[in-house]
């Protein structure tokens, strides 16, 4: 029976098995596949929302208050569900041009981005919107992941740090924290993040 990595994770660390150490360093070298496969892997995907009965309702609500910068935004996250990029980007311009301080919008329009492969852009509007709220967790995630896709570990990490260091209960700064660590193969720091991030 194949355990899973949390479980075995957890106990490797517990004091109480020898190998422990052992166990939880290749561990996290068998996670290296967990690095970053594309660009969008950490953004979660929810079909329903693109679902086009979704992207109907919401044309309509739109067409009944062409102003709605909220109605755009939500029909943008819709397209990027359903993986119509453009549109999506689209509706975020339009929603911006009605609402320019909403962080949300410049923080969805990244995701949508990155999931286009341009990082650059994403990390602009996620710049964006941390200027306007810089307490936005989610931005500084978002941005931190764009980095740690371009190499770019020490900006990524102050990304993650910032975060950690305002909310430690933020799962996914640990864990991309750890992809960091892992990566410059400092494996004690990668697994206690890791743990942490299980923990939470």
């Amino acid at each position: 029976m194949i355990q899973h990595p949390s479980h075995a994770i957890r106990a490797a660390l517990n004091p109480k098995h020898a190998l422990g150490l052992l166990l939880a360093v290749g561990i996290a070298a068998g996670l290296g596949g967990c690095q970053s496969s594309g660009v969008y892997d950490d953004v979660p995907i929810d079909r329903a929302v693109g679902s086009s009965a979704n992207i109907d309702s919401l044309t309509a609500v739109i067409e009944a208050n062409p102003r709605d910068a909220s109605a755009y935004n939500t029909r943008g996250i819709a397209y990027g569900q359903a993986g119509k990029l453009d549109q999506a980007i689209a509706d975020f311009n339009i929603a911006l041009q009605l609402n320019p301080g909403s962080y949300q919008t410049y923080t969805n329009r990244a995701l949508v981005f990155r999931r286009m492969g341009n990082t650059q852009q994403a990390i602009a509007d996620y710049t964006r919107a941390i200027n306007i709220k810089p307490d936005y967790d989610a931005a500084y995630v978002g941005r931190g992941n764009a980095y740690r896709t371009q190499g770019n570990y020490g900006a990524a990490l102050a990304d993650f740090n910032s975060v950690i260091a305002r909310n430690s209960g933020d799962a996914r700064a640990y864990y991309n924290r750890g992809l960091i660590y892992q990566s410059q193969g400092q494996h004690a720091q990668a697994i206690e993040d890791f743990a942490t991030a299980i923990g939470l």
